[in-house]
């Protein structure tokens, strides 16, 4: 909430399986697309709403951290493409501490 969105200075993120590309971090609060506005678009195709997306890749995939009990903080990829759903780490914290440039 203190940077409200933005650029890291690391590139990639070491997921448990992956390692992802990071863009950015979506806006808690305005800009183009802060994330209450991207949880109501993604509710179309994810009627639960049971997730809070908060970053991208540099292709507009985007990274979001699960809000389902047997699932709680698990952060995932989705693809826009595809809509696959691919796991990343264990939370958001974990998500944060394997931020790094090559």
């Amino acid at each position: 909430m203190r940077n409200n969105g933005g650029f890291p200075n690391s590139n990639y993120v070491k997921g448990n399986l992956h390692v992802f590309s990071i863009d950015g971090f979506i806006p808690i609060k305005y800009g183009f697309l802060p994330i209450e506005r991207l949880v109501r678009d993604m509710q179309v195709s994810e009627p639960d709403g049971c997730f809070l997306p908060f970053a991208n890749d540099a292709g507009g995939n985007i990274f979001y951290m699960s809000l389902l009990d047997d699932d709680y903080e698990r952060v995932y990829l989705l693809t826009t493409d595809t809509a696959d759903k691919i796991y990343v780490c264990g939370s958001f914290d974990e998500f944060v501490a394997a931020l790094y440039n090559e």
